[in-house]
């Protein structure tokens, strides 16, 4: 057995909050396993999926909060200092004027963790924020200290709980679409060339319409089943006994319909990925959609009491506050579908955003006096915004869409519902992963390093002080280019046995687009079959339909027209020109810096002075101390380093004579 592992990267990087270079993230693994024993040979392909998705080339598939571990724990959600604007110039150098909480202190949307001045103009204050609710977990800052845009001001802490429970965020890992590919696509490739698996991969993608438009077909199978009075078919039933029981309406639909039905299908039956199917089913009954927003949250008392003295009241009440249901809808019985209401024809990105995400979910007010000349009223879909000149006041709102998070108490498992929709996705997705290029990754997927933080000093002594020089940043490689040539297309039949194709999507009611055809056998009787062949008995199934040896929409005579076909490039070569190098960080160090009018003689008793940053060891000679490794008479340690001669005179050589390690 060969087995070849191909890591897919994601078409586009993702950001990088902490202002490094672009982060790539792992989409899917491909996996060929080539099996062959006394000259018989199977191709077996399978995707490997992850959800959250990692960091490309990290040493773990878990995907996690990309939170260093120099700026906070992982898991931790921080607060940072934000850019702000002052005639259309930004500010990002920042005093901390105060901290307005503490450790274990419990926070809103709505509540000030710190209140910044600009370094240039003091006049100007702004205040900070978080995006979510959370208990403080640590405070990075003090008040009077510097600190830029993107800083990591406060950390909160976030758990997700149930009733009495506490459920953990988890990664989703599965093998999917495992599929055997046909001899006559592979017999001529090599899975170990990377052009060839190239080749293999185009036939994969390929069977994407494919497969959803066989999902489509089986929920209307499904249905169809139902109505024959029947829970499930007979382990010896035929295929054409199965058309002479029904004929069976398969919808022809939209691509977009296609994929967002069967996203909705697979979130409406999941569960976390463990248990029997007992459990499993027990667990649906328990499965939700919980909001990233707290169900007790109230503003502040201040805040209400301001609204309430200018008569903006119902500015609190936003969308969700409307129905409690939107906080906690629970996924039993659809409802999920019909509170949220998603649209199954539109693109799969709006789909997985109406289910994972809800607008105007909370809001954050900010309040400033001043001197205001004309009254003002707008609002648009991301604010509000008020001026009252009489009152002197303006009023900002601003609109806070929060994200749903899928549960399963039964399991104590949860997940954000837009990284489980993307796992579903991956199922038959193709579009969102980079084809690969080369045998080896590259550096151009790497996030490239910033130097090393400080470590500790080295240890305190009298006459100075270590001081840190920090390194410079590393220069990330220039893209590489790739090129393709040579090869030739080869057409290879889909496997589907109906030229139903996806309808275009001509408008119209936004949920449409659907309609419905039917499996029909042979015309009528005495006519020829796709082998040539009369009918034999030109009976005819139920509706009038006559059944055809082809079992169904399998010959040319039940499709006319040849479904169309997927397009393989073989033999194609990729070539690459590699970018500029890159560059590495240099690494910072410690610097001894000298008190002044402090260097000592190097006497028995007293140490030798510094002379390049390292030393600290006392001869036995009363000449300016050479370096020691320990340090020797007078028990004053030295710095395993070494250093050069203290003050003594330069042209003097120092005494080989030592009482300790020289």
């Amino acid at each position: 057995v060969t087995i070849v592992c191909e890591d897919v990267a994601n078409k586009t990087p993702g950001a990088n909050a902490h202002g490094m270079q672009k982060i790539w993230y792992l989409h899917h693994i491909n996996v060929f396993s080539l099996g062959e024993y006394e000259g018989q040979s199977c191709l077996i392909y399978g995707r490997y999926i992850i959800s959250p998705e990692p960091i490309l080339n990290s040493k773990s598939t878990d995907g996690a909060d990309f939170v260093s571990p120099e700026n906070g724990a992982t898991g931790l959600l921080s607060v940072s200092v934000p850019v702000a604007k002052a005639n259309d110039e930004e500010i990002t150098d920042f005093i901390v004027k105060k901290i307005e909480v503490s450790e274990s202190e419990d926070v809103d949307i709505n509540s000030v963790v710190a209140v910044l001045i600009s370094q240039k103009n003091p006049d100007m204050e702004i205040k900070v924020k978080p995006t979510s609710y959370g208990r403080v977990e640590e405070i990075r800052y003090r008040e009077g200290e510097l600190c830029k845009s993107g800083d990591n001001l406060v950390f909160l802490k976030k758990e997700i709980s149930v009733g009495d429970a506490v459920v953990s965020p988890k990664t989703l890992k599965k093998m999917v679409r495992v599929t055997k590919i046909p001899l006559e696509i592979w017999k001529t490739l090599d899975i170990e060339d990377i052009n060839d698996r190239f080749a293999l991969s185009q036939y994969i993608n390929g069977l994407s319409d494919a497969y959803l438009q066989n999902f489509i077909a089986h929920s209307s199978l499904q249905e169809s089943l139902k109505k024959t009075g029947s829970d499930k078919f007979d382990d010896k039933l035929s295929a054409e006994e199965v058309l002479k029981l029904f004929p069976a309406h398969i919808t022809s639909t939209t691509k977009n319909r296609a994929e967002n039905m069967f996203l909705a299908h697979m979130i409406k039956n999941f569960t976390a990925p463990t248990g029997t199917w007992e459990q499993k089913e027990k667990a649906l009954e328990s499965t939700m959609l919980k909001l990233d927003h707290p169900k007790s949250t109230k503003p502040p008392v201040e805040l209400v009491n301001w609204l309430n003295d200018l008569h903006l009241e119902h500015l609190l009440n936003t969308k969700p506050r409307r129905d409690a249901r939107y906080y906690e809808p629970k996924m039993k019985n659809d409802e999920f579908m019909e509170l949220l209401r998603p649209h199954l024809n539109e693109p799969s990105s709006e789909f997985i955003k109406t289910l994972s995400e809800l607008p105007d979910a909370s809001r954050v007010f900010n309040i400033d006096e001043g001197d205001y000349e004309e009254s003002k009223y707008e609002e648009n879909e991301n604010g509000i915004e008020i001026v009252m000149p009489d009152k002197g006041v303006k009023v900002s709102v601003e609109k806070v869409t929060k994200a749903y998070t899928f549960v399963d108490p039964a399991n104590g498992f949860a997940i954000e519902m837009n990284d489980l929709l993307a796992f579903v996705k991956k199922y038959y997705d193709d579009d969102g992963g980079m084809a690969p290029r080369e045998n080896v990754r590259r550096n151009e997927h790497i996030d490239w390093p910033l130097p090393a933080p400080a470590p500790e000093p080295p240890a305190e002594r009298p006459g100075g002080t270590w001081v840190w020089q920090p390194g410079t940043p590393g220069e990330p490689p220039g893209e590489p280019t790739y090129t393709h040539s040579g090869g030739g297309v080869k057409d290879i039949d889909p496997p589907t046995a109906s030229n139903a194709g996806f309808e275009e999507n001509l408008g119209g009611d936004p949920d449409g687009g659907s309609k419905e055809w039917k499996i029909e056998g042979t015309p009528a009787e005495g006519e020829q079959n796709g082998d040539g062949e009369k009918n034999p008995d030109g009976k005819e199934g139920p509706n009038g339909v006559a059944v055809c040896k082809c079992n169904g929409g399998n010959c040319s005579q039940c499709n006319p027209s040849e479904p169309e076909k997927i397009k393989v490039n073989m033999g194609t070569e990729w070539t690459t020109k590699p970018g500029k190098p890159g560059k590495e960080p240099s690494q910072g160090r410690y610097v001894w810096q000298e008190n002044t009018n402090n260097g000592n003689d190097g006497s028995d008793e007293t140490p030798g002075s510094d002379g390049s940053g390292n030393g600290n060891g006392n001869s036995s000679d009363s000449n300016g101390g050479s370096s020691g490794s320990g340090g020797s008479d007078g028990n004053v340690g030295g710095n395993p380093g070494g250093g050069s001669s203290g003050s003594s005179t330069p042209s003097r050589p120092p005494s080989r004579h030592c009482s300790g390690a020289c």
